[in-house]
């Protein structure tokens, strides 16, 4: 939805020497005559543009071999609310006959309408409070074998596993023991990305530790 504002003025001309006779004996003096100025903008406009959409995107449960379905955690609907307003403004203005000046600026507003600024500071500050703790929850695993590698910042963390035999064959099968042990997680390569939500707690922390030890374990026993 969007409105558009716009008003074209008369152009008001004036012209400095059109009707002075001091230069009509030469003719050389006649660019002179046509020197003029327009007082009044061509064009001024504002749009306003409101863009406000509504997704919602469910994903396809993958159900794994040798693993009770009853037992699995529904993956949870992804939705994404957007609520832009967006202003433009214009101005034209023929300064001579000859010379145009154009002027263009743009506004784009992102509305939040169902998180304020309270919230959001808060949920900030909770995952700056929680991220130590997360972090060493984290490397507390690296003294699992087979583990190269565990990198983490804030409340994201890679855990990079040994390569077996080709690159991704490692992560994938660890990825499979660890939805067994009700913990879903993306497997990049043989790297396990682990971002938990903002809004986790302490308890949620050493859950997710507890299953990726857990996961990661099993894996490395079956090699």
């Amino acid at each position: 939805m969007g409105a558009n504002y716009g008003y074209r003025f008369k152009p008001l001309e004036f012209y400095l020497f059109k009707d002075s006779k001091l230069f009509d004996k030469k003719k050389y003096w006649d660019w002179l005559k046509e020197i003029n100025f327009n007082l009044l903008p061509d064009l001024i406009a504002v749009t306003s543009r409101i863009s406000r959409d509504f997704k919602s995107q469910r994903f396809r449960q993958i159900y794994m071999e040798g693993i009770d379905t009853s037992n699995q955690i529904a993956l949870p609907d992804l939705q994404l609310r957007n609520y832009l307003f967006d202003w433009s403004y214009n101005l034209n203005h023929n300064l001579t006959k000859s010379l145009r000046f154009t002027f263009q600026a743009s506004n784009n507003n992102i509305v939040k309408n169902f998180l304020n600024d309270q919230n959001e500071e808060d949920l900030f500050n909770r995952a700056k409070e929680m991220s130590p703790y997360f972090l060493d929850g984290l490397f507390s695993l690296k003294d699992i074998e087979g583990i190269v590698d565990i990198r983490g910042y804030g409340m994201m963390g890679g855990i990079d596993l040994r390569m077996d035999e080709r690159l991704g064959k490692a992560g994938y099968a660890c990825f499979k023991h660890l939805f067994a042990s009700g913990l879903s997680l993306k497997a990049t390569g043989d790297c396990l990305i682990v971002a938990p939500p903002f809004i986790s707690e302490k308890k949620h922390i050493d859950e997710m530790i507890e299953k990726l030890r857990t996961g990661i374990t099993n894996y490395f026993k079956e090699q």
